[in-house]
């Protein structure tokens, strides 16, 4: 009767420790293949050797330690996500990554590249000197975009083809390799015409384009004294009629004369002409100058 209980015993305790749980009786198991996360009936802390990436994953199932990793999730990257392929370092998965300092280091000698389109060529170089370097240039894309290179005085050292906007002159300047040069703003119709007499009117020029008249000024016959020239700018159609007068007239005389600042109706439409009319003369001005400084309009 004791034999019989002892064996019945040994085989209650047999059938018991056949349940208890495969995490504490099986060891880890290694598998490889192309994809950990694609296997599908591993338990776990069983391990997987990605091939494609050479990388390490352990199963760790949702369901716990008796569990069995069904999903891309339950596959832990050992070591964290960063992969290590021995030419480059990247994230295994896609995630956001965030410099707690704010502050991301490049080479003190060569920059800070990056390589955009994954060919492992530098697209886009942060240079030491904080130029920025792209074979293809920079496009500004969006409702809003913009450039900005203000500058209140020019760049103590430049290199030729360098460019910025000097915001004292408020024009564009460049250097060419020997000196800063600026790019106008403005552009300036002159014309000398001579034997000016009372009342008569001259076409000057068409517009190809939109513009603003800045300023005028003129001069007669910077030889002689006493002579006086009124003269008014207009603006006239197509075909050159219908001239109005863009402003008051102005006084030309032997020392010069310009508008008072202030043109009343300065914009002429593209494909219009601009003509000048001659009001009463004194004096015998042999010849007089005009000069019409203008501004391209925005279309």
């Amino acid at each position: 009767m004791k034999k019989l209980f002892i064996f019945a015993m040994i085989l209650i305790s047999s059938v018991l420790s056949s349940q208890v749980s495969h995490a504490q009786t099986a060891p880890w198991r290694w598998n490889f293949s192309a994809d950990c996360s694609s296997l599908s009936d591993k338990r776990a802390q069983d391990m997987c050797f990605e091939t494609t990436t050479a990388s390490i994953y352990v199963c760790s199932p949702n369901s716990g330690e008796d569990g069995v990793c069904t999903s891309i999730s339950e596959w832990k990257l050992a070591g964290g996500l960063w992969i290590d392929n021995g030419s480059s370092v990247y994230l295994k998965t896609a995630r956001n990554v965030l410099i707690g300092t704010g502050l991301i280091q490049g080479n003190s000698s060569t920059g800070l590249g990056f390589d955009v389109n994954g060919d492992n060529i530098q697209d886009v170089v942060i240079l030491p000197t904080g130029l920025i370097s792209t074979p293809m240039g920079v496009e500004y894309v969006g409702s809003d975009a913009y450039l900005n290179i203000n500058r209140t005085t020019d760049p103590s050292s430049t290199a030729i083809g360098n460019m910025w906007f000097n915001t004292t002159s408020l024009r564009f300047r460049y250097f060419n390799g020997a000196l800063v040069k600026e790019i106008p703003t403005s552009l300036v119709y002159s014309n000398t015409f001579g034997s000016v007499t009372s009342s008569t009117s001259k076409i000057l020029f068409k517009m190809p384009y939109g513009v603003r008249i800045e300023s005028v000024t003129c001069i007669v016959d910077p030889a002689d004294s006493g002579d006086v020239v009124p003269v008014t700018i207009q603006q006239c159609n197509t075909t050159a009629d219908s001239c109005t007068g863009i402003d008051t007239a102005i006084s030309c005389s032997n020392t010069g004369a310009a508008d008072d600042g202030s043109i009343n109706f300065p914009n002429i439409t593209l494909g219009n002409w601009v003509a000048m009319s001659v009001g009463t003369v004194t004096g015998t001005a042999s010849n007089v100058t005009i000069n019409i400084r203008y501004t391209i309009n925005v279309p």
